[in-house]
């Protein structure tokens, strides 16, 4: 079933782009959580600007900040720990960042498990699915990378998908200059375009909400959780919410001083929030922004192409769980070695508490999806 099929004041989240982009993002982080820190022993951080600079070849801070999803300031911080740990080439302060050898061997130890892994994503699905699905979303990144720029001057858009027209043969051709990180090819990995695609519809999004509802990007999304959660904790709050405790705190008490969000405390850890009717209205304006941005993003498609992308993209949730399914049933303890830094290990077991805490909710927001699918599915039969 899509948004189309029923009326507009009974929107569902999995429906929408954005929250489904979300769920297969996590699903994908919290399986990565366990399988990558079994032979690399790098934060997460690390291990995706390696990742994203090796992609690239020479790459800018901005486009780092836009295809791994994280704020300035933690890519410069991620940025100075890679220097320090001699891991990349920056000859100028501001100029194109780079791997050097150490970087590149790294890079090179990353690539092996991503194509293990991108493969467990891709089964089930044809080759000529993958590049229609591949070519889809570059054109989704460069139509939400234009609406970016014109809401925020100065932000460069993003090229075009760098793949054969549908029509085209099944081959394109190999050699092909890269203008951007986040514009796919097909011979690309699923992953960073999507989440490419998924920051710059956040991006684009939050300004509607600030100047739509006078709410900050994670005010929003807080309040968003919080009415999906109801009744929620604010400790349980932290962990979906993705973000340190003191942003999801100061979030709360401005949501809560403008009289949107109710407090019940119940001790100093375990504080029950719920919205208020001025919650509950202002939730139903965002909901309703939402559905109306995620038919902005998907301008240009027909209906058909619409339920294309969004069914290949619940095929690849479902791959998404069973991966993260036979990762926690292998998960064991990875092998530290002596020279390997204790908080590497520290931050890795930090890391898997967390996106172990969102686990929940992302197998009730797959139920949903897989629903939707088999509901495809019946109507396609």
């Amino acid at each position: 079933m899509t948004g189309s099929d029923r009326s507009d004041d009974e929107p569902l989240a999995q429906d929408l782009l954005y929250p489904r982009l979300v769920t297969l993002i996590q699903l994908i982080d919290e399986s990565a959580a366990i399988a990558y820190p079994r032979t690399l022993h790098r934060h997460h951080l690390t291990r995706m600007l390696v990742f994203l600079i090796g992609l690239s070849g020479n790459v800018a801070s901005s486009d780092l900040v836009f295809a791994a999803g994280y704020e300035k300031a933690q890519i410069s911080r991620g940025l100075k720990g890679l220097t320090e740990a001699g891991l990349i080439d920056r000859p100028e302060p501001r100029g194109p960042i780079r791997l050097n050898e150490a970087g590149r061997t790294l890079f090179e130890q990353i690539m092996i498990i991503a194509r293990e892994r991108d493969a467990r994503l891709r089964e089930g699905l044809t080759q000529g699915d993958v590049q229609r699905f591949l070519e889809m979303t570059g054109m989704l990144i460069e139509h939400t990378s234009r609406l970016v720029a014109e809401d925020e001057p100065g932000v460069e858009e993003v090229d075009g998908p760098q793949v054969e027209p549908l029509h085209a043969a099944a081959e394109p051709e190999r050699e092909r200059r890269r203008t951007s990180i986040s514009a796919p090819s097909v011979h690309d990995l699923i992953l960073p375009a999507l989440r490419s695609l998924m920051v710059y519809i956040r991006r684009n999004g939050s300004s509607l909400f600030r100047r739509q509802v006078g709410l900050a990007n994670l005010e929003w999304r807080v309040l968003t959780l919080i009415a999906e959660n109801v009744p929620i904790s604010l400790s349980a709050l932290i962990p979906l919410a993705a973000r340190d405790k003191s942003q999801v705190a100061r979030a709360v008490k401005q949501l809560h001083a403008i009289g949107l969000v109710r407090r019940h405390d119940e001790g100093r850890v375990n504080v029950r929030l719920e919205l208020t009717s001025a919650g509950i209205a202002r939730h139903d304006q965002v909901r309703a922004i939402r559905q109306r941005h995620d038919g902005l993003v998907f301008a240009g498609f027909r209906p058909d192409q619409r339920r294309f992308y969004l069914d290949i993209l619940s095929r690849i949730t479902r791959n998404a769980a069973a991966l993260l399914a036979a990762e926690e049933a292998n998960i064991g303890e990875p092998e530290i070695p002596e020279r390997c830094h204790e908080a590497h290990f520290d931050g890795t077991k930090a890391e898997l508490d967390r996106l172990r805490a969102e686990n929940h909710r992302l197998r009730q927001q797959l139920a949903g999806v897989l629903e939707e699918l088999a509901g495809l599915r019946g109507k396609s039969g």
